[in-house]
């Protein structure tokens, strides 16, 4: 924020989904699981180091997968064309295979971007349709799951 304007926090935010280069909205989510990135490292030391000698070395990343739900919805190409991106468990269970670029913008009650984050090389890896009961009024909803290979937080452009 600059000049007399302030900076608060993002509230009554909403969450639309990009699947590749496309411009549209694939989807807009209610909710999102949030994910959690964890960098992994081991203290290493040479042989002809000192006891005070020695370095930290990465050993690895860790990211969480992460979750978006909604309502249940009439349209169902978002269901489509992501449990058809190209899996293939049968012939090979990678999860990457025909995998996206997924971009995530989080948007506040007046629609502005708050938060725009790019997942790359990213692949469903679960679908959940809530419990159905005819005799109730609840709201049938449906939640994606993705991983990801990287995450970058990007300009809302």
């Amino acid at each position: 924020a600059g000049g007399n304007e302030a900076a608060y926090p993002l509230g009554g935010y909403r969450f639309d989904l990009y699947i590749g280069n496309n411009t549209e909205i694939a989807a807009s989510f209610s909710s999102c699981t949030g994910f959690h990135y964890r960098s992994q490292s081991q203290y290493f030391r040479f042989g002809d180091d000192t006891i005070t000698g020695g370095t930290w070395i990465s050993t690895g990343v860790d990211f969480s997968d992460i979750s978006f739900s909604r309502a249940v919805e009439k349209d169902k190409d978002l269901f489509n064309n992501t449990l058809t991106a190209g899996h293939d468990f049968a012939a090979a269970p990678d999860v990457f295979k025909g995998s996206e670029v997924i971009t995530l913008k989080v948007r506040d009650h007046a629609g502005n971007v708050g938060l725009a984050l790019q997942f790359e090389e990213a692949g469903l890896v679960g679908y959940e349709l809530s419990p159905m009961d005819a005799m109730k009024s609840d709201v049938l909803t449906e939640k994606f799951t993705f991983a990801f290979r990287t995450v970058k937080r990007i300009s809302e452009g």
